[in-house]
């Protein structure tokens, strides 16, 4: 099994420079010639600026949770504590979607503190009472049933509160 977290942390490794150079230009310069690519090439001259924010948040977001999955909860941490999810000119509809994958991330490396932090700058109740259901979730996954009934009774969604 360590040879399998061994070979994932160097997938994961690659996946994270690319994923840290995503932006409109440098995305189709790093890009070209790489076939596992080519879809994000094409997307690159239809991607706004607040989509390729979006896009590589998320990305980031999901590197960091693999990273938490094979046990490198540092590393995870390193690569979520680089996100911006206040980046000026982003719709909010977009910057909430970037941090309920930020929030996610977080708690799947059990950062239940930075987690909690992200999905309460949520602005909109529903996106930020599904962000608090997850941490909550998670809480009680991991057997913290103070610490779950604590953000549970923060959510403002009644129809998520008892989920």
């Amino acid at each position: 099994m360590d040879g399998q977290k061994e070979k994932s942390a160097e997938i994961l490794s690659h996946a994270l420079q690319v994923a840290e150079a995503i932006d409109q230009e440098s995305l189709k310069s790093r890009t070209r010639g790489w076939n596992f690519f080519s879809a994000c090439r094409l997307l690159v001259g239809i991607l706004t600026p607040a989509q390729t924010f979006s896009f590589k948040s998320t990305t980031l977001a999901e590197i960091a949770e693999k990273y938490a999955d094979i046990g490198q909860t540092e590393k995870a941490r390193e690569i979520l504590s680089q996100l911006d999810i206040a980046e000026v000119g982003v719709p909010p509809y977009i910057k909430a979607t970037a941090a309920i994958a930020v929030a996610a991330a977080y708690t799947k490396a059990a950062l239940y503190d930075q987690a909690l932090a992200i999905a309460n700058a949520i602005e909109d109740s529903k996106l930020k009472s599904g962000a608090l259901a997850e941490i909550a979730r998670k809480y009680v996954e991991t057997g913290q049933y103070d610490q779950a009934l604590q953000v549970a009774n923060t959510i403002e969604e009644a129809s998520l509160r008892c989920n």
